[in-house]
């Protein structure tokens, strides 16, 4: 009989197990999760239970934790989106990306690694993401395919129709129907049924990635609760996860020994007739289920002969090879016996990745997960780049010992797909340079150098002048031909540590350390470089670029803020009227912030009268008489005094305020013309600068005509002036309004010429009655033979034609002594004298009759 005290610990001992069984039975957690159609990772058998690599080991893990699963079935789409609002506590076979990390939650060990693989049918086969141009792709609503692929198509401009289906087995039927062209899938499932569907693998494959289980946030405990048992299971080799992952890629057949079989055989002798049966029906089962076995087999190494992955087991630390799986020899062309020689795997890694790997295989740590990727040389030559992950674990046959278990991935061409992608985002498909996008991380590295060696650097823009308008008279095509041929030229010039990139539709950008030593000379080599005439057909074409420069650190240290500078030079550059380059100065941000008040003045100039008119003197070389003037327009500002043209009038051209000076520029030469001769005096013919606007306005001939009829001025006492470089900007537009002018009396003056196009076909229909040389063809006279042998070819073409020349910028009796002798009729400049205000012009005397 037991004592007392034994028994109340007997009944003491039950009740502490009822109650434990008790709390574990009320500590069930409710699990839910979602479902979809996924064969072989996660689908409903034809029972309408969870089956697949994922709901098997969900099962395994909720038995061992007390989980009490409920199945949600769900499309892909619709699983997501209900366990982003937490009405799903898990979702197997989810694929990570940095983008899902930041909706959901996921654990550490990875299930499984996969790819995405493009199928089609075999009559169309394509090689490279390029070729998809124009297809029809047809993909998984919400899947990581769909956004690999709407990237692709936003950064690299390739026109891929995307077609999203809601089921996977759609979006191989789309193919299959004519619906689509292509379908990308993982090859889990592609591998299942896309010969169902007369579909072949292309050879393209994306999105190498790891499949996870995923909870709405981090903080969910059932995925550390996962990680626990994945990271246990993978060390142990009879483990449910190895089972699981059989029974995915080799499905689990029907028993083949029925339960009642041995209720049969107890009853011995006495259904002998019924156990013939029965073996007879056994033996067909038997027979069917090895059937099954070998087909079993049979896939399980197709799906390994094809896949790009390769297991391996190596001796550690030696690194020698234990094992590997027979579809080395078809990724790397060497047999498996090779593998098993000694110190064969350095002999195959790249030079440049041999110490790396060395190091960090060294830095193993037991049972923590450790990837890197190398390049080994392929038996026919080319080297492949490879994923590398593995894991060190304790040998369980021989205690002691350690192993590495790992995969080994053909990443070769994801990663040739990836350079690709990251040409197209990061070049300029039209001249194959570095576009902007990439240009801030290029100007980085180059001042990183730079800083690193104590040297100067210099960001320079240089943008085409007019090549809009060059773009609309001749076309895009030869537009793009001209911006091919400069990106050409420029390549040519720079050095090979210097930096070119295309900054914007006619702007490039150069940065460089040589180039800096001394900005002055690189920027005057720069020009020489740009002007030299381009062919185009049978002829040639000389284009003109305005350059605008910053220093590094002179004027920033940013690569932002060198561009930001180079820009505000570059816009001073366009101001002067192009073929200029301008070096930035602190100066030009007070002028930037003036320019916006100076606007604002320029506005009121003429209703307060500040704008004043001199007139410079022109003169008859052959007698040195005056015969007429220049009007040339001044601003007496209140605050900044006296201001030039150039510091108003290419503001005024900016802002269309030009057309409201010219006109009142016009109606002021009349008025003083008119005194002048009430007066007694005879200024002779007056000219009278017109801005481009002016010539596409119709109404300035009517304007003109009430002028004149107004203050009685005679046509012929009037020279309209019009800048080359700008009439060709708009050549016909221009020869209209010029040809109405002609028809009121008025000269015509072609002004600058020499700076700009210098097209004689054009100005012929121009139908000019005067040219003024450009001041650049006068001021090298006296010390250059090439200059003089050019104003002589000028002069005495424009003779033969019978159009009057005037030079203007003569500053030296030398100058004007062989422009008389070259036969040049008319000259101007400082040589004869300044421009001076109308009270300020002497008059000869009238002589008595």
């Amino acid at each position: 009989m037991k004592r007392p005290e034994s028994l109340y610990g007997t009944v003491g001992g039950c009740l502490i197990a009822l109650l434990l069984l008790a709390g574990t039975a009320m500590a069930e957690q409710t699990v839910r999760i979602g479902i979809y159609n996924n064969p072989p990772k996660i689908f409903l058998n034809e029972d309408g239970r969870p089956a697949g690599l994922f709901p098997e080991l969900a099962d395994e893990i909720a038995r061992r934790e007390g989980w009490q699963l409920e199945w949600v079935e769900c499309g892909w789409a619709r699983c997501l989106e209900m366990l982003e609002q937490g009405r799903l506590d898990l979702m197997p076979d989810v694929a990570f990306s940095a983008a899902r990390a930041q909706r959901f939650g996921f654990h550490q060990v990875a299930v499984v690694q996969s790819w995405s693989q493009l199928y089609g049918r075999p009559d169309r086969r394509i090689t490279e993401l390029a070729q998809l141009e124009g297809s029809r792709l047809s993909i998984m609503d919400g899947s990581i395919q769909l956004e690999f692929f709407e990237s692709l198509r936003t950064e690299s401009g390739i026109a891929l129709e995307l077609k999203p289906t809601t089921e996977l087995i759609d979006t191989l039927q789309a193919v299959a129907t004519g619906r689509a062209d292509f379908a990308i899938v993982n090859q889990f499932f592609g591998q299942h049924h896309a010969y169902r569907h007369g579909l072949v693998e292309m050879p393209l494959t994306t999105n190498q990635v790891s499949l996870l289980f995923a909870a709405p946030n981090d903080d969910s405990p059932l995925l550390g609760q996962i990680d626990f048992h994945l990271a246990r299971w993978k060390q142990e080799r009879d483990s449910p996860y190895y089972r699981a992952l059989l029974n995915a890629l080799a499905p689990a057949t029907d028993p083949i020994w029925p339960r009642w079989l041995s209720l049969l055989l107890g009853a011995g002798l006495l259904v002998v007739l019924v156990l013939a049966g029965l073996l007879t029906w056994m033996r067909h089962r038997i027979e069917q289920t090895t059937g099954r076995l070998r087909e079993s087999g049979a896939r399980l190494n197709r799906l390994l002969d094809s896949a790009s992955v390769v297991l391996y087991s190596l001796d550690y630390p030696s690194m020698r090879v234990n094992w590997v799986t027979p579809n080395f020899e078809r990724l790397t062309g060497y047999d498996c016996e090779d593998a098993f020689g000694p110190d064969w795997w350095r002999t195959v890694l790249h030079p440049d990745d041999v110490a790396r790997v060395e190091r960090e295989n060294q830095l193993l740590e037991p049972d923590r997960p450790h990837s890197m990727e190398y390049r080994v040389l392929h038996k026919q030559g080319r080297w492949l780049f490879v994923r590398d992950e593995k894991r060190l674990i304790d040998d369980e046959q021989d205690p002691g010992r350690q192993v590495v278990m790992g995969s080994w991935s053909d990443v070769t061409e994801a990663r040739r797909q990836s350079e690709q992608l990251d040409y197209l985002a990061f070049h300029d498909r039209l001249t194959s340079l570095p576009n902007r996008a990439r240009l801030n991380w290029l100007i980085d590295q180059l001042l990183i150098e730079a800083e690193g060696s104590r040297r100067r650097g210099v960001v320079i823009l240089i943008d085409l002048d007019r090549f809009k308008a060059l773009n609309d008279a001749l076309g895009s095509e030869t537009g793009d031909s001209v911006l091919r041929l400069m990106a050409a030229r420029l390549a040519q010039w720079i050095g090979p540590d210097d930096i070119l990139a295309r900054f914007g539709n006619d702007e490039f950008c150069i940065a460089s350390l040589a180039l800096a030593e001394n900005v002055d000379s690189s920027l005057s080599r720069l020009f020489e470089r740009i002007n030299q005439p381009i062919p185009l057909s049978d002829r040639e074409l000389t284009i003109t670029a305005s350059i605008g420069a910053a220093l590094f650190p002179d004027d920033a240290e940013t690569p932002e803020e060198l561009l930001r500078e180079a820009a505000k030079a570059l816009e001073v550059a366009r101001g002067q009227g192009g073929n200029a380059a301008q070096q930035f100065d602190p100066e030009l941000d007070r002028r930037e912030f003036h320019r916006v008040f100076l606007e604002s003045d320029l506005r009121q100039a003429i209703e307060l009268e500040q704008l004043r008119l001199h007139y410079q003197p022109q003169v008859d070389l052959g007698n040195g008489e005056r015969i007429g003037f220049e009007a040339l327009v001044r601003w007496q500002h209140p605050e900044l005094g006296l201001l030039p043209p150039a510091r108003f009038i290419p503001l005024a051209e900016q802002t269309g305020l030009i057309t409201e000076i010219d006109r009142w520029v016009l109606h002021q030469v009349c008025r003083q013309i008119r005194a002048w001769q009430r007066a007694g005096h005879d200024p002779g013919r007056i000219a009278v600068n017109l801005s481009v606007r002016e010539l596409h306005d119709r109404g300035l001939v009517d304007d003109l005509q009430r002028c004149m009829a107004d203050s009685g001025v005679e046509a012929k006492s009037l020279m309209l002036e019009v800048t080359e470089s700008r009439l060709m900007q708009n050549i016909e537009r221009s020869a209209d309004v010029l040809r109405a002018l002609r028809g009121l009396g008025v000269g015509i003056s072609i002004d600058d010429f020499g700076h700009g196009y210098s097209n004689l076909s054009y100005l012929a229909r121009l139908d000019a009655s005067q040219i003024k040389l450009d001041r650049s063809l006068i001021v090298d006279l006296e010390r250059s033979p090439r200059a003089q042998t050019l104003a002589r070819g000028v002069i005495g073409l424009f003779d033969e034609m019978d159009v009057e020349i005037v030079a203007e910028g003569i500053e030296t009796e030398g100058q004007a002594g062989f422009l008389r002798g070259a036969g040049c009729q008319i000259g101007q400049g400082w040589r004869f004298g300044r421009p001076a205000d109308p009270e300020a012009i002497d008059w000869p005397e009238p002589t008595a009759e």
